[in-house]
């Protein structure tokens, strides 16, 4: 695919929707339909991306990202359907935040992304397993408490570096 294909900018604009509207939801009224509105959009911001960008690390032999990418799209869409109900979804918080989880220690493990995205894309992957650990343990984990807040600043930050990588790479 040529540097000027369609694909890459839809990723870098998912990635950049997830990213933006994902941190953007966490500064408005909580629970408000503006915040659930942000965060669904965010969540389909990143499907579309990840699913879109999962193939361009398999073209170059990179297992672990590509399977990474499809396993966040997989976590994000359980995500968007506990978006609606908010914080009583814990079922379905815990399921997404364990499968962001691997997702992004997967996608960390690729040496396809500069070694700070790779370090937020681990870090924010350990953030969410404690929080998924702690869910599936009985404890009620809000989205504002310290792991979620710090695995969702991570992730964004590595969202981020994804952008960056999508438009600086030839091909995406």
């Amino acid at each position: 695919m040529n540097s000027q294909s369609p694909a890459k900018y839809f990723i870098a604009i998912g990635f950049l929707l997830g990213a933006v509207l994902g941190f953007g939801g966490s500064m408005v009224e909580a629970g408000s339909t503006m915040q659930k509105c942000m965060w669904e959009i965010s969540s389909l911001g990143l499907i579309m991306a990840a699913i879109l960008y999962a193939r361009t690390p398999i073209m170059s032999g990179d297992i672990f990202a590509s399977s990474g990418f499809v396993i966040l799209a997989i976590a994000e869409a359980i995500m968007s359907s506990g978006t609606l109900v908010g914080e009583a979804s814990q079922a379905t918080f815990g399921a997404g935040t364990g499968l962001y989880g691997p997702a992004l220690i997967l996608i960390a493990m690729s040496s396809f992304f500069a070694m700070w995205i790779r370090g937020a894309a681990a870090l924010s992957g350990i953030a969410f397993l404690i929080v998924a650990g702690k869910i599936f343990s009985g404890e009620m984990v809000g989205y504002s408490s310290p792991f979620p807040s710090a695995g969702y600043a991570l992730l964004t930050l590595a969202t981020l570096g994804w952008v960056w990588t999508v438009l600086r790479k030839p091909k995406a």
